[in-house]
């Protein structure tokens, strides 16, 4: 849960540094917009790998399919809002204002994490033993 955090953390600090470094053009712009989406890259996939494994641990078999096309309708439904609301948001106050409240959007679901429940491991299959 903790890599979650920090993976989330990580992802919300590099759509600040994009935020703040929305003005900067030539090399200085290229190179810190490379730098931010190559750290927001990182972050987004040490994040989703971990909330995958939770979920993995979280849910049994069974109802796994069902959990991650759930999520997934989820996530596409998530990305439809924000193309609609970022790109409004960028058209009438500036690309600077959409990153920022990306970057706190993305900083307040790290919250999301806190009053999540310890899972441990899913038990091993017990070993027959003796004849049947």
């Amino acid at each position: 849960m903790a890599g979650s955090v920090a993976g989330t953390v990580l992802t919300s600090a590099s759509v600040g540094a994009l935020a703040a470094t929305a003005g900067l053009g030539g090399a200085a712009g290229l190179i810190t917009a490379a730098t931010a989406y190559v750290v927001l890259f990182a972050g987004l996939a040490v994040a989703s790998l971990l909330c995958l494994e939770m979920t993995h641990k979280a849910v049994d078999a069974g109802r796994r399919n069902t959990v991650t096309s759930t999520s997934s309708l989820a996530l596409q439904g998530g990305a439809a809002a924000s193309n609609l609301g970022f790109g409004a948001l960028a058209t009438g106050a500036g690309t600077v204002a959409a990153w920022s409240m990306a970057a706190c959007l993305i900083m307040a679901s790290a919250l999301l994490f806190v009053r999540m429940p310890r899972t441990s491991p899913a038990p091993a299959p017990q070993a027959r033993s003796g004849s049947d």
